[in-house]
């Protein structure tokens, strides 16, 4: 009963939190990211899907951080978003379900994560989620994933240059860039052919790596600092935007 008072607590601080930042939670898309925490939970007893020491925080570690971005960046609809990495379904299922008009696959290299998440994504009936397991060095270079996603997100996978190179198969080109609506002009308008890396701490060394390995493309990092962060352990999160 503790915990479940905990959890309803720290659920009514995200939805809070969602709105002093701008992003509207519908009350379906608020009790599918609520399943969504339960089944996340009971996965963890068989999997290690999350630090077993973050589960009485998931809400504010997990959840909350991963759609820390959508208080700052705007998505058109219609983009394909593939989630390399994606573990326990972190950012690919809470996105999902906040942008239920793009279309995610959500991609991981250990079976037992991909079996867990498929089974959440079904219970949960997101229609717009796929999943997918193998390496994204090798995926990438398939005819079926080559060069047909607009957006790669990925969150505490590897070092940028890495990323980079995973990324860039699955990328659309520059001649096939996504038009969509009109951009919020109060958020950054993620174009087609960008890669979201979620990172921490200085990252100086890392983005200049990656432009000594890439130096033709456009990257910043973008501070995910927000209304309500200065509470939260988030110091020093940012995400870092790499426009092919």
């Amino acid at each position: 009963m503790e915990r479940k008072n905990q959890h309803d607590t720290q659920e009514l601080g995200f939805l809070t939190t969602c709105r002093k930042n701008g992003l509207v939670v519908e009350d379906e898309k608020m009790l599918r990211l609520s399943r969504y925490a339960g089944c996340l939970m009971k996965w963890n007893q068989k999997i290690n899907l999350i630090s077993r020491k973050d589960e009485e925080n998931l809400w504010q570690n997990h959840i909350l951080q991963s759609i820390s971005p959508l208080f700052k960046i705007f998505l058109n609809s219609g983009l394909r978003v593939l989630d390399l990495g994606t573990g326990g379904g972190l950012p690919g299922i809470p996105w999902s379900i906040l942008f239920d008009e793009c279309e995610f696959l959500l991609l991981d290299a250990t079976k037992k994560k991909v079996e867990a998440v498929a089974q959440m994504i079904e219970y949960l009936a997101i229609r717009n989620a796929h999943t997918v397991w193998g390496r994204a060095e090798d995926m990438g270079h398939q005819h079926n994933f080559k060069k047909t996603f607009d957006v790669v997100v990925s969150r505490a996978v590897a070092p940028l240059r890495d990323l980079i190179d995973w990324s860039a198969p699955f990328l659309i080109s520059r001649a096939s860039l996504h038009v969509g609506e009109k951009p919020d002009q109060l958020k950054l308008h993620i174009r087609s052919g960008s890669l979201l890396a979620f990172k921490g701490g200085d990252i100086d060394k890392e983005i200049s790596s990656a432009k000594l390995k890439h130096p033709t493309l456009t990257m910043k990092a973008i501070n995910l600092s927000f209304n309500g962060s200065e509470s939260l352990p988030f110091v020093d999160k940012k995400l870092v935007i790499v426009e092919f």
